[in-house]
């Protein structure tokens, strides 16, 4: 087993199957990053030189989001929507479809994710938590 950038790949993976499985690395970002290193698409991983691995490396965190600096950097751009007020930040914190797509018969489930708690329910928890804070 290697371990490559937070991923572990078995030795007899190919090195194209092996960097699509790193999230935030598709198939033509693959292909470009192995014209620039000049390794064929088919090479296992285990037969790849440590000198090709760091060179892969190398260009992979200069050029591109990888693992959780792209979910950090998503979910930024997410709040910055959210914070600035845009239609776009309200419907992401609704859990609503944000592009214009039809919600009433479609979109079901963003809905059911997003069930209201009845109301009847509502007031017994605030009842319960104005209990607590009094006792306090």
């Amino acid at each position: 087993m290697i371990f490559f950038l937070n991923t572990s790949f078995s030795e007899k993976t190919e090195i194209f199957k092996a960097l699509i499985q790193i999230e935030g690395i598709g198939k033509t970002s693959v292909k470009q990053i192995l014209d620039c290193i000049y390794v064929s698409n088919k090479m296992k991983i285990g037969n790849l030189s440590s000198s090709q691995l760091s060179k892969i490396k190398q260009i992979l965190d200069q050029n591109y989001y990888i693992n959780q600096e792209l979910r950090t950097f998503n979910n930024n751009n997410i709040k910055r929507l959210g914070s600035i007020g845009s239609y776009r930040g309200l419907r992401h914190s609704l859990g609503l479809p944000l592009r214009g797509q039809r919600t009433h018969t479609n979109a079901k489930t963003c809905r059911k994710r997003n069930k209201v708690v009845s109301s009847a329910r509502l007031k017994q928890e605030t009842k319960i938590k104005t209990k607590s804070k009094r006792k306090n």
